[in-house]
């Protein structure tokens, strides 16, 4: 889109200018991992991550300030009009906010960098855990767990008191307290449909008043890990299917090309997720 100010690209967003007050999310096909993303991507996940974070927003606007405005290209300013065929079913027009560089991660489950950071000394950001936890076990409650970039693509668990230092003690609390909320709402809605979620990642930003809503992706499987209810974490619905890969094949160069079964599972795996947590199995509508 030539004529249409960029802002930025995220490891799955790009962000372009409406005008002073809003901004366009174009949700690609780009596969991310926590610190990379992937050279090639998967089809149609960047439609299926517009539907999802949409129908989040509208489940869960009670529990939140959402930043977005609408999803409909029949509502997007006329010079977006030309780029129908590229916006169609994979942007959505928000508030246009300054991000918080914080991370709001929930866990359910102990897995991931959390299962790395307990193996360490029994704790995950400050939260000291029971004796003898097993990877992916679940948590007796679920627990806030932030973390911040350090490097391009690096991000680093911290604890509250960490996070307070960086955006000030106000603003962790409406967060931490948005995310728990936004959590077990969203973590039981999806158990009821036959989906863990074990954890999320969530992201915020403050307009020019100062309040703060959620922004970016909302519980999307790039963002999310979603394990089948039966097969726990044997079955995701998310990249942690891409993780195991690299693992068991490694990275022979960077960025990583991803080969053509593999991207073709990861779109299974998301429509899998999206079709059991909204309901609808057509992407197109």
């Amino acid at each position: 889109m030539p004529n249409i100010p960029f802002l930025g690209r995220g490891k799955v967003l790009d962000v372009y200018r409406v005008d002073d007050e809003r901004v366009l999310y174009i949700y690609t096909d780009r596969v991310s991992l926590s610190n990379e993303t992937m050279a090639n991507g998967a089809p149609r996940i960047g439609q299926m991550a517009a539907k999802l974070s949409w129908f989040w927003h509208e489940k869960l606007s009670t529990f939140c300030r959402s930043s977005f405005l609408t999803n409909r290209l029949s509502e997007f300013p006329k010079e977006f009009q030309e780029y129908g065929e590229l916006l169609y079913g994979r942007s959505i027009i928000a508030k246009k906010l300054e991000i918080i560089p914080i991370e709001c991660v929930v866990r359910g489950n102990l897995s991931g960098s959390a299962w790395r950071d307990y193996l360490s000394d029994g704790s995950v950001c400050g939260h000291y855990l029971p004796e003898n936890m097993h990877e992916n076990d679940k948590l007796a409650h679920a627990i806030f767990t932030p973390s911040t970039k350090v490097a391009a693509g690096t991000e680093r668990n911290i604890t509250l008191a960490e996070g307070e230092d960086l955006v000030g003690s106000r603003t962790m609390f409406i967060m931490e307290s948005n995310s728990r909320r936004l959590y077990n709402a969203a973590a039981s809605y999806a158990l009821m449909q036959g989906i863990i979620l074990a954890d999320t990642k969530f992201v915020f930003g403050k307009d020019q008043e100062g309040d703060i809503y959620l922004a970016g992706e909302i519980l999307t499987p790039s963002t999310s890990s979603f394990w089948d209810v039966n097969y726990q974490s044997d079955l995701r619905y998310d990249n942690g299917y891409v993780r195991e890969h690299l693992k068991q094949n490694g990275r022979k160069e960077l960025p990583t090309y991803l080969p053509e079964d593999i991207l073709n599972s990861i779109y299974v795996r998301h429509y899998e997720a999206y079709a059991q947590i909204t309901g609808n199995t057509c992407i197109a509508n």
